[in-house]
């Protein structure tokens, strides 16, 4: 995956945030409607990102993950035996 769409990736991460923080003050309304209505946008923004375009970078994740793991242990060893 190019390095452009890994940084398109990051800016749909921050959108989906920004997304989610007015959902989540429409659930936490006490107005049925409000309620009714944000569940099927936040249903759609779960399944369209995360069930999809998350999937295609999931290498590239596990990758990232094993890195910082080894890293973190890396830390973790160098700190206990300081």
């Amino acid at each position: 995956m190019s390095v452009r769409k890994l940084a398109m990736h990051a800016a749909e991460h921050v959108l989906i945030r920004q997304r989610m923080t007015i959902l989540s003050d429409a659930l936490t309304d006490k107005k049925d409607s409000s309620v009714f209505g944000a569940l099927p946008v936040l249903v759609v923004l779960l399944n369209l990102h995360f069930k999809l375009t998350d999937k295609d970078l999931e290498p590239l994740i596990m990758q990232s993950s094993s890195s910082l793991k080894s890293i973190s242990n890396q830390l973790m060893i160098s700190t206990i035996s300081e």
